[in-house]
């Protein structure tokens, strides 16, 4: 059986690339992440800079773009709300 793997997101470097997988795998989504040739190099002179996409295979996208879905924060919602001085 062939397996197609979809690319979901791409990471900035290869620590958030880590950070994504960790997530998939905590959710039970095998994943990984590839260098991204959209960077115009994808060798080694970037190396552990430059984009990552991270693959999952074609019948968890789903699931993927929910655990992804979940973990965005609106930015007007991830900052604490000032709380009035009396």
């Amino acid at each position: 059986m062939d397996t197609k793997l979809i690319a979901i997101t791409t990471a900035s470097d290869e620590m958030e690339a880590s950070m994504i997988v960790g997530l998939f795998a905590a959710a039970g989504i095998p994943a990984m992440a590839k260098r991204s040739v959209k960077d115009g190099y994808g060798t080694v002179y970037q190396g552990p800079f430059g984009s990552f996409d991270i693959l999952v295979d074609e019948e968890n996208v789903v699931a993927a773009q929910v655990v992804l879905d979940a973990e965005d924060v609106p930015a007007e919602l991830d900052e604490k709300p000032d709380t009035p001085v009396d």
